[in-house]
């Protein structure tokens, strides 16, 4: 049992890190990935789409983050290559059904708002793959957490929550001076 336990605590200490180019083309293989689904699924409902969907997010974080993560680069200019193509395709195809996109249409606050959902999502799921796997051996030691100094998946999880909760609270902030202007503005106009 003990050399069960000493093989465990060399695996999870002594790890340095890496650099922050590193960590930031881990990450970057799911930005293609949203823009695929944008162009592909375009908010169709149904388990075919939906399984698509997560394909196309949850997969190649996975990847970056465990057996791809020596080609994160490749990974991330293939899936921005495909992406690009699949954009394009779609802008070319949408053109001739104009006006059955006009009811659809996405308002810009409504997109602002799916946006920073997305970005909290993926956040989530980031976190979750790197807390997972850290345990095993297909996670690369150096995204593991780090002891004295270096970067590690951890830094850009906390940098991540701590921007996803400012994007929350502002437009929390933002939406609370608009009805406390409202109530000022009805109130006034009640008294005169």
């Amino acid at each position: 049992m003990g050399s069960v336990r000493a093989a465990h605590e060399a695996f999870v200490t002594g790890h340095g890190g890496t650099t922050p180019q590193d960590v930031v083309l881990a990450v970057s293989s799911a930005f293609p990935g949203t823009v695929l689904v944008a162009a592909i699924v375009r908010g169709r409902v149904g388990w075919p789409w939906f399984l698509l969907e997560c394909l196309l997010l949850v997969t190649p974080v996975a990847l970056g983050f465990t057996v791809l993560a020596d080609y994160t680069l490749y990974m991330f200019l293939a899936l921005t290559a495909l992406a690009a193509l699949t954009t394009r395709a779609s802008m070319t195809c949408g053109k001739g059904v104009e006006g059955q996109h006009q009811k659809g249409r996405v308002e810009c606050g409504e997109r602002r708002v799916a946006c920073v959902t997305c970005y909290r999502a993926l956040l989530n799921l980031a976190t979750t793959i790197a807390i997972l796997a850290v345990d095993f051996h297909c996670f690369p030691r150096r995204f593991a957490k780090t002891e004295v100094q270096g970067y590690s998946m951890m830094d850009v999880g906390a940098a991540g929550f701590v921007v996803a909760n400012g994007l929350v609270e502002g437009r929390r902030r933002a939406s609370y001076r608009c009805v406390i202007r409202v109530y000022v503005l009805n109130v006034a106009c009640f008294a005169f």
